[in-house]
């Protein structure tokens, strides 16, 4: 597994921010996981039918659509008090480590890793490849409806890293000062604003002055590249 070999783990709070399958197999029971998936409307696949039809044994779902109690616009950061109430219903408390998956491999997932690590919880990882390399291990699988998760052992509480966090103020004195690097991880197309956007009603186009870095370009078959092919 040469994402868990690349990091140190020097303190026992720390985890890697990728696991395999395999990794997670064998630690299926001292992990708790959840299963994020979300798909575009042109992917044509719903998260949550998927999970109910197949998922990893006792993981629960998150709905990223089902986040947002602040703002009309979708996928906005939610607020402390209703990611801690999200989090405490699942059974997630600041103890747990979490592992994060997606049915498309690397898709959506690492956006709840982030929303985790934005509310200060470090104990969170991705599972590199997500439900197809679950799946091509012969892993054993759970159908059906799910079992209400475990209740937390203490509640779940979200504590703001706004150094995580970038604010479109922050974003409009970028464009003057050039301060930090901008990367937009979507297609080429959709960069461009030559490819349709996914959500009506959107503009295509890109960020002034930003760069992009396509998913897909740091992706190999649904699973992350090898570090050192990221450096070239």
């Amino acid at each position: 597994d040469h994402w868990v070999s690349c990091f140190s783990i020097s303190m026992a709070s720390a985890v890697p921010p990728l696991v395999s399958a395999s990794w997670l197999r064998s630690s299926l029971s001292t992990v708790r996981v959840i299963d994020a998936s979300w798909y575009l409307p042109s992917m044509n696949r719903n998260g949550k039918s998927e999970y109910l039809a197949s998922r990893i044994p006792s993981s629960c779902f998150f709905d990223i659509d089902d986040t947002d109690d602040v703002s009309t616009l979708p996928h906005m950061l939610p607020s402390p008090t209703y990611f801690s109430r999200r989090m405490s219903d699942l059974g997630i408390d600041g103890s747990s480590h979490i592992v994060c998956y997606d049915g498309a491999g690397i898709f959506s997932s690492p956006r709840l890793w982030w929303m985790l690590r934005v509310y200060g919880h470090h104990r969170v990882s991705v599972l590199d490849g997500g439900m197809p390399s679950w799946l091509s291990l012969g892993a054993e699988v759970e159908k059906g409806d799910a079992t209400p998760p475990p209740a937390a052992r203490s509640p779940f509480v979200a504590k703001l890293q706004p150094e995580l966090l970038c604010t479109l103020d922050q974003m409009r004195t970028n464009l003057d000062t050039g301060a930090a690097a901008v990367l937009d991880a979507r297609s080429k197309g959709r960069f461009e604003g030559t490819t349709p956007e996914p959500r009506a009603g959107l503009r295509g186009g890109h960020i002034p002055g930003s760069h992009n870095v396509p998913i897909d370009t740091v992706l190999r078959d649904g699973m992350m590249k090898a570090p050192e092919e990221l450096r070239k």
